[in-house]
């Protein structure tokens, strides 16, 4: 099976959307440029050959707003990438909730993007782990202590 896109779904409501597809030019009505990323009307966002769906980013900022009235214990953002660093995708959201109270905050990044991921948001990640080599129940206790110790 070809990899067409991905969904994205919101834990908490279980509300579910297209976040991103595999577009052909015609379909997305833009220009590829050098690094990979497409020109488009405005709004649409791409990188490579995915388009990102608009209901997909809204479900998404909207999952990962910091909120005084249910605050959370983890949060779990899955994935940042060069969306982000370019300042589209989740950047404010991932921004407002790493200026949070939020105790523990999980980014998946891909491992050629962690160092500039820190850079641009200005931290230092408390645990860096390869997921090839490190278990889930490691990062599940890691995480579990860290959103029991605010």
């Amino acid at each position: 099976g070809e990899r067409i896109g991905y969904d994205i779904e919101d834990v908490q409501t279980g509300e579910r959307a297209v976040l991103c597809r595999k577009e052909h030019r015609a379909d997305i009505r833009g220009e590829h440029d050098a690094d990979s990323r497409s020109t488009h009307a405005a709004g649409v966002q791409s990188v490579g050959p995915f388009v990102f769906h608009p209901e997909g980013l809204s479900l998404g900022a909207a999952a990962l707003l910091v909120r005084s009235d249910q605050p959370a214990a983890v949060v779990i953002v899955d994935e940042v990438g060069p969306l982000e660093l370019r300042g589209d995708g989740w950047a404010t959201s991932v921004r407002n909730l790493l200026n949070s109270d939020t105790p523990a905050i999980l980014i998946v990044v891909r491992p050629a993007l962690v160092t500039q991921i820190q850079q641009e948001w200005r931290f230092v990640a408390e645990n860096v782990w390869d997921v090839s080599q490190t278990s889930d129940t490691e990062i599940a206790s890691v995480l579990a202590r860290a959103s029991r110790s605010e």
